[in-house]
């Protein structure tokens, strides 16, 4: 048999050619993609985390989408999925008879995206399926795919990767990840044979692991080169002969007087085909690469938490991303996560002080541009614009805002004595940093122009569209669907029922507006908060669009309806005369900022002067004003800096007393927050540095969260409770009044687990708790560790090495509250750790690890300098 395979190697180095390479960048709701998309029972939404790739195609529950790929039958191909959440990904060579190639849980994953290996198909047919579904369609969390690079040769080629099946060391054979005992440098050899057609220059010799440190290798008795992966695995290239057998050869110094190479060690393409395993075997322990600190325990989580916030620095902009894939940074996430490692070095015997410095100031860097001391943060570092686009065929513009989801913001159209009905848009194209797109309106003998521009991947430069009229009679731009459902004001708002002006003059919308001659720039329309979702009103998540001219109108006027509490805006109309060429409007979203407008008004006279916004990629459409983050994180960091003395404190103090009074200031006027748990925690880091001046607010917080409280111990729904709760032991850390505990333990006892381990909110299935982490904190800070323990243990499916769902948003609520409970030692001196340190602690003790307790997948972190495995071609 052997020698039949050799022939066939032989035989296909002579008939073919080194390996060709065809690369196929496929990004989802693109013509490109709509050549391979077979069967499509998914949905597309523009999430836009990416600004290259803004799509996401999403199959849900029983959702699901499938790709066609035409091959040549015996060829070499892989896809590189750009995919996420609990994705399950099966191929076939007939759409019939479905086999599972991989989903979330086990995969081949390189720099964050997922290795699917074609080959064995393409070996039976030139024809392969690719279907994705979600593994968990319960929880409706499932195969979200932004797009995908499909690799394929040119020629025929036998097989993409080969393993090594074993190795010899000491003078005798060694099964896959075996060790031996050693006292000196061992030589570990192998004889593999690699296929006829592979080239050099692309092959290398991926190791997941050793036992013990790497000193040298040679292949075929020629001194090779050895490089680290991004995780921390090692990967060697040499004279590798192909079509026949090569010898490797690995040095190891022992470790702990063991030395041995973990399995599955394998040959294949120097990029992807040599991605790391979904499973690593050494010293006959089986991990996970992702989750190679299983299995999960109430003592570990703290600190794999802490570690991988660290993991997930990006020290470009010192902010933390919002997980290892995403070019996202959410700044209420860099805040609540400075606050969840004060509380590590409350509760642990370990701080981060650096990671807490560089977190600082990026949070600092978001503070919005304004006048006098209030201070507002940016809700995030954002590469996601505004877009403007003829999303159907009509004669109406649409301009959408891209949040977290898409968002509509109005129509645009044009009139000039009559409607012109007719349009034609030239084609969408990216020049000079900027989308493009050109429109034309005629009717009537009329004729209407615009240039429609957006940025991408730049946040501090606003959208723009030029009109050029054509001189024969008044023209008018008309903006509309202001108080339509799924436009910006609805749902979310009682519709835009404030016009605001750039004096600050503030009139009800109703019933309707007319202006003659405006000497001013622009125009704000704003509505508050009617989703009515908690039992606390949120007066201050107030959501505003700015109509802003660089030429004033000779007329504005606007009609009314009579929803919302006061009559709502439906429309606004800007009229040119007849001698006016041309005029550029901007239409610019912002949520979340004090309904006062001073912080729009801020933004907007800057984009009026300078054309940006003076924001950098801080994103200004959103702030965190609506959320109440932003003083709890500098509170955090001034209590760490004056307790280790550092330099920043004084500064820092007076930023979190600016937040606060900030805060204090609009709940007077009856446009704050109702997360409330922020500002408590604020609070109480003030009072920790000796700054009583809000003790009494936060008292006034906590009651309010108190009265929201049903009689059943629950609040509005399962994930408010959770940051309800937090919020009271906040408060009853800072005033020890045990009114505020008794409300935490009976919020806890409307939580319990079934004999399948699901976590139980008022005796029915329940997830919506920070997917765990909100109930680990809460029961470990109580000290009810087999609770704690429970909810892991339900929430496991979302556990790796990255905490819990590899999340910025999702580990601080668990981090550093939950260890009050552990009873952990007091070293006396906390251990203090680096940018770069990954700490390990329990009741007995606390280090440094030599290994990092987190896979290492952020390019952009420290670590990650000394690894040069290639991530492209």
């Amino acid at each position: 048999m052997k020698a039949l395979l050799y022939a066939l190697l032989v035989w296909a180095a002579l008939a073919v050619p080194a390996w060709s390479w065809s690369v196929k960048e496929i990004t989802v709701n693109t013509p490109e993609e709509s050549k391979y998309l077979f069967e499509d029972a998914s949905v597309c939404r523009e999430i836009g985390s990416d600004p290259f790739t803004p799509f996401t195609r999403v199959g849900d529950h029983q959702m699901h989408y499938t790709y066609k790929f035409d091959l040549k039958k015996g060829a070499c191909a892989f896809l590189l999925l750009k995919v996420a959440t609990q994705f399950n990904v099966e191929a076939s060579v007939d759409n019939s008879a479905w086999q599972k190639v991989c989903d979330y849980e086990e995969c081949d994953t390189l720099a964050g995206r997922t290795l699917v290996d074609l080959t064995p198909f393409a070996a039976e047919s030139s024809t392969v399926f690719v279907r994705f579904t979600d593994k968990y369609p319960k929880d409706g969390w499932g195969a979200l795919l932004s797009g995908f690079r499909l690799y394929t040769t040119a020629a025929m080629a036998p097989v993409s990767r080969v393993d090594v099946e074993g190795w010899t060391a000491g003078g005798r054979a060694l099964g896959p990840g075996e060790c031996i005992d050693a006292a000196g440098p061992v030589e570990f050899t192998a004889r593999v044979t690699l296929p006829a057609g592979w080239s050099r220059e692309k092959t290398a010799l991926y190791v997941p692991d050793t036992m013990g440190t790497l000193l040298s290798a040679s292949v075929n008795g020629k001194e090779a080169r050895i490089g680290t992966t991004w995780d921390r695995g090692k990967y060697i290239t040499g004279a590798f002969d192909f079509g026949g057998e090569n010898l490797i050869s690995l040095t190891l110094s022992p470790d702990k007087g063991r030395a041995g190479i973990g399995a599955p060690a394998r040959a294949g393409l120097l990029y992807t085909a040599c991605a790391a395993p979904a499973r690593k075997l050494l010293d006959g322990l089986s991990a996970d690469p992702l989750r190679t600190q299983a299995p999960y325990t109430y003592d570990k989580m703290n600190y794999i938490a802490g570690n991988y916030t660290g993991y997930i620095f990006d020290e470009r902009y010192d902010l933390l991303g919002f997980n290892d894939d995403l070019e996202i940074h959410y700044l209420h996430d860099t805040s609540r996560n400075i606050c969840a490692l004060a509380e590590e070095e409350r509760f642990t015997p370990v701080v981060r002080p650096e990671l807490i410095e560089r977190l600082y100031k990026g949070l600092k860097g978001g503070i919005v541009p304004m006048d006098g001391d209030d201070l507002i943060l940016s809700f995030k570092h954002d590469r996601r614009p505004v877009d403007i686009r003829p999303l159907e065929d009509t004669p109406l513009l649409t301009m959408v805002q891209k949040m977290d989801l898409s968002r509509k913001l109005c129509t645009v159209g044009v009139t000039a004595g009559a409607a012109l009905e007719k349009h034609e848009d030239t084609p969408l194209r990216y020049k000079d940093g900027k989308w493009e797109f050109g429109r034309r309106w005629t009717g009537g003998g009329r004729s209407v122009s615009a240039r429609n521009r957006y940025y991408l991947g730049d946040s501090d430069l606003p959208p723009s569209m030029t009109f050029t009229f054509d001189g024969r009679g008044s023209s008018v731009i008309d903006i509309g669907s202001l108080g339509e459902a799924d436009y910006w004001f609805r749902p979310g708002s009682w519709g835009p029922e404030t016009v605001t002006f750039p004096n600050g003059l503030q009139r009800a919308a109703a019933p309707g507006l007319y202006i003659y001659k405006p000497d001013f720039d622009y125009l704000i329309i704003s509505g508050g908060n009617g989703m009515g979702v908690t039992d606390v009103p949120d007066q201050g998540a107030g959501l505003s669009l700015v109509i802003m001219w660089d030429r004033a109108p000779e007329r504005i006027w606007g009609a009314a309806d009579k929803s919302g509490r006061k009559g709502a805006l439906t429309d606004l109309h800007l009229e040119y005369p007849e001698d006016c060429k041309k005029a550029e409007i901007r239409i610019l979203p912002f949520m979340d900022y004090p309904n006062d407008q001073k912080a729009v008004i801020a933004l907007a006279d800057r984009v009026s002067r300078t054309g940006r916004f003076g924001m950098g990629f801080y994103n200004p459409y959103a702030s965190t004003f609506g959320s109440g983050i932003g003083a709890d994180g500098f509170a955090a960091a001034a209590y760490i800096f004056d307790k280790y003395h550092m330099p920043l404190a004084e500064e820092a103090k007076e930023l979190a007393a600016r937040a606060l009074s900030t805060a204090v200031k609009y709940d007077q006027m009856e446009s704050g927050s109702n997360q409330l748990y922020h500002l408590i925690k604020a609070c109480l880091y003030m009072h920790l540095l000796g700054d009583t001046r809000y003790d009494l607010w936060g008292v006034r917080w906590a009651d309010r969260i108190v009265k929201a409280q049903r009689e059943d111990g629950s609040w509005t729904w399962d994930n408010w409770q959770c940051r309800n709760m937090s919020g009271l032991i906040s408060a009853w850390e800072m005033t020890g009044d045990d009114r505020y505990m008794d409300s935490v333990k009976k919020g806890l006892a409307t939580v319990s687990f079934n004999a399948q381990g699901e976590r139980l909110w008022k005796g029915s299935p329940s997830s919506d708790d920070f997917t765990g982490a909100g109930s680990v904190n809460l029961f470990g800070y109580v000290g009810d560790t087999d609770s704690a323990q429970k909810a892991i243990d339900a929430a496991i499916n979302g556990i790796s090495d990255g905490g819990f769902f590899r999340c910025s948003d999702l580990n601080p609520y668990m981090l550093g509250l939950s260890a009050a409970g552990m009873g952990l030692f007091d070293p006396g001196e906390k251990l203090i750790l680096g940018l770069t340190d990954s700490a390990v602690y329990d009741r007995e003790m606390a280090y440094i690890t030599d290994k990092p307790t987190c896979y290492i997948r952020n390019r952009h972190h420290p670590l990650t300098k000394d690894i040069d495995f290639p991530l492209d071609f």
